[in-house]
C-alpha cells in the first residue's frame, strides 16, 4: 500500500540511433503518479518507476492506470504510444493459498471458448465485455480461455 514499482521494457525496431523514452503513468483521475526517462541501448530500454501510495486493481474496483510513452530523438518525437495496467500484488504460498492485494481469495471459474456462439470466432468488443460481465454476474473471478486471445474491457 505504500510503494508500488513499475518497470516497463521498450523495443525499438526502427532506425534511432540516439533515442529516449519519456514516460508516465496516470491515475484514473489523469493525476501523474509517476514518470522517467530511460536512453535506448542498441534499441532497447528499460524504465523502471516508483508510484507513491498507489491506488490497487481489484477485481470489484478495478482501479486502471495509464502510462503514456513518447520516443524522441534529438528532440523530435518519433513515435508515442499508451497503455492501461493495474497495480496489484499477487501472493501464492501453501499455507494462505491465494490472496491478492493481501486478502485471501478463493478462486472460482472455469473453462471458455473464445467463440461467441452464433456470433462467431470473430471477437467483438461488445460480445466478449457481455461474456465477462455474464461470468461475473454468476460468480466467477477467474476464467481460462481457450484458443484466441480474448480482447475487451470489462
Amino acid at each position: 500500500p505504500e510503494r508500488a514499482v513499475i518497470q516497463v521494457s521498450f523495443e525499438v525496431t526502427g532506425p534511432c540511433e540516439n533515442g529516449v523514452i519519456r514516460a508516465r503513468a496516470e491515475s484514473e483521475s489523469g493525476e501523474i503518479v509517476a514518470a522517467g526517462q530511460a536512453a535506448l541501448e542498441n534499441g532497447k530500454a528499460l524504465l523502471t518507476m516508483s508510484v507513491a501510495q498507489p491506488e490497487l486493481w481489484d477485481v470489484d474496483a478495478p482501479a486502471l492506470h495509464t502510462l503514456r510513452w513518447t520516443l524522441l530523438e534529438n528532440g523530435e518525437t518519433l513515435d508515442a504510444g499508451e497503455a492501461s495496467f493495474g497495480i496489484r500484488k499477487i501472493e501464492i504460498d501453501p499455507q494462505n493459498g491465494f490472496r491478492l492485494n493481501g486478502k485471501p481469495m478463493k478462486l472460482r471459474g472455469g473453462c471458455i471458448h473464445h467463440d461467441n456462439a452464433m456470433l462467431g470466432a470473430c471477437a467483438y468488443p461488445d460480445a466478449e465485455c457481455r461474456k465477462i460481465r455474464r461470468l461475473k454476474d454468476a460468480g466467477y473471478n477467474a476464467i481460462r480461455t481457450a484458443h484466441n486471445p480474448q480482447i475487451g474491457r470489462a
